[in-house]
């Protein structure tokens, strides 16, 4: 399991939006083809917030916003995911390319356009098409209360 840490800003039922803290030292880092944080960052569409599931260890209920949470990625995710976005594009260019030679070179080169645009949107709406998708998405592991509210409760 790949793992990171985040901030809790929005709270549903079933999961929880968690802000994870993006390094300039990513770039840099020797380690960051196994890195959970690189891994984490490359599947988020806006900055830094991440839907994670809850899980039989954590409900949502359990998190707050501001609370600090440890979110988990399984590995075959990454993996199986950077199967599909490399394969199935290519697969379906390397077939739109093969029907459309039939029209000749501009043919060819249409079909290598429509293969790569379809696999595209293929890998975008798959995920929406099937429950099963969601053991690949990450999950709350953690839940940590925020420094503050442990410094108030204590007095």
């Amino acid at each position: 399991m790949l793992q990171e840490t985040g901030r809790v800003v929005a709270v549903e039922t079933d999961a929880v939006w968690v802000e994870t803290v993006r390094s300039s030292a990513c770039g840099r880092c020797a380690a960051r083809a196994g890195c959970g944080h690189g891994a984490l960052a490359s599947i988020s569409a806006s900055k830094g917030l991440i839907r994670a599931l809850t899980g039989e260890h954590v409900q949502a209920s359990a998190c707050a916003i501001d609370d600090e949470v440890d979110i988990e990625l399984p590995e075959q995710a990454v993996l199986y995911g950077s199967f599909l976005v490399y394969l199935v594009p290519l697969v379906l260019a390397i077939v739109g390319t093969i029907i459309g030679e039939q029209l000749g070179e501009l043919g060819a080169a249409a079909g290598f356009v429509a293969g790569i645009a379809a696999g595209f949107l293929l890998i975008r709406w798959l995920p929406t098409l099937t429950r099963r998708w969601a053991y690949f998405e990450p999950r709350v592991a953690a839940v940590r209360r925020p420094i503050q509210s442990i410094a108030v409760e204590s007095h």
